[in-house]
């Protein structure tokens, strides 16, 4: 045709044995070789819109253990990085999706089998580029036994109907990424746990009754009971009941009878929560029998930088509310 065209040459050397012979075949590829150098200057085009808009790009790229063009309206694809024992593999096949099977049945960890196979359905690769120039997601790879974390890239090609897909080994990243997240997490919890040290320290200091309430648990650990509690109240604190019930007895048996539904109503979990949810305290008077005599308390809730958490204190504060009324001259009572 007068004009350069591609050529494929092979030789099979001894065919059935025989010794000196060899097979020499040709195979016109021009068609073949248009197409993949058409693709991988899309490739080109498309990792450098990529590498412009994302500081991670290059160095994203460079560690791409394999990465393929692909053709969405039928699955035929072009190798653009691949070891040389995976171009052998993927090159028995000429849809990407029944490649990538091969290694799905047996290199994808079970519980991410399914999300993944769903998303790099070719359907669903175009709907997701329609409104995004790129999406991945990370899963567990187990070719070699153990499982080591993976991400599959999807890079938007010319159009909807093409993309390039990418899988890079991303193992040491996730695990120092969760390493320090853990690490975060730990010293996080030792400020809390710091915190509330610190105020029920303070509150112990002269509180009668002091405890850490777990909101979510329901679970009540108490820090202070004063003697004087001890002495007065020895069936609550005796028994061998849960320490939330013995709060509940301990307040059944303290507040005075015509004190108790007003108590219930003005000291509800609730509005513990959202004082400690507003880092503030939350102090409510009321009168107690002690020793058969009445005398007026404080109960205090103070935040403890624990989520539902908080400390509840119990105070008794006779002598000052007697002191104060004796000012004024007003009935202690």
């Amino acid at each position: 045709e007068n004009r350069i065209r591609h050529i494929q040459i092979k030789v099979v050397p001894e065919p059935e044995g025989r010794t000196g012979w060899f097979v020499l075949g040709a195979k016109d590829i021009e068609e073949e070789f248009v197409v993949n150098q058409e693709n991988e200057k899309r490739l080109e085009t498309i990792y450098a819109k990529l590498q412009a808009t994302s500081s991670l790009a290059n160095a994203f790229i460079k560690s791409f253990e394999s990465a393929c063009y692909v053709d969405l309206t039928n699955g035929t694809f072009t190798i653009y990085m691949a070891s040389q024992r995976l171009k052998e593999t993927l090159a028995t096949f000429t849809d990407y999706l029944s490649a990538f099977k091969v290694y799905f049945d047996y290199g994808v960890h079970k519980d991410d089998k399914d999300k993944l196979l769903a998303l790099l359905q070719y359907d669903n690769i175009k709907e997701t580029l329609r409104t995004k120039e790129e999406f991945s997601y990370v899963f567990r790879d187990i070719t070699k036994g153990n499982e080591r974390f993976y991400k599959v890239q999807v890079v938007r090609g010319d159009d909807v109907n093409h993309a390039a897909i990418g899988f890079v080994n991303v193992d040491q990243s996730i695990r120092s990424d969760r390493e320090s997240r853990d690490k975060i997490r730990e010293a996080e919890e030792m400020v809390k746990r710091l915190s509330s040290a610190s105020v029920i320290a303070q509150l112990s200091e002269k509180f009668d009754y002091v405890c850490y309430i777990d909101g979510a648990l329901n679970q009540i650990t108490p820090y202070r009971i004063s003697r004087k509690f001890l002495e007065a109240f020895p069936k609550v604190f005796k028994s061998k009941e849960p320490d939330n019930v013995k709060l509940d007895n301990l307040f059944r048996c303290l507040i005075y009878p015509e004190d108790f539904e007003p108590f219930l109503s003005n000291v509800r979990r609730e509005n513990a929560v959202n004082a400690i949810k507003n880092q503030r305290e939350m102090n409510y008077r009321f009168r107690g029998i002690i020793d058969g005599e009445t005398q007026w308390f404080n109960l205090r809730v103070a935040p403890s930088n624990e989520r539902d958490g908080f400390v509840l204190g119990i105070l008794n504060i006779n002598e000052e509310i007697k002191t104060k009324r004796q000012e004024f001259n007003l009935p202690v009572d």
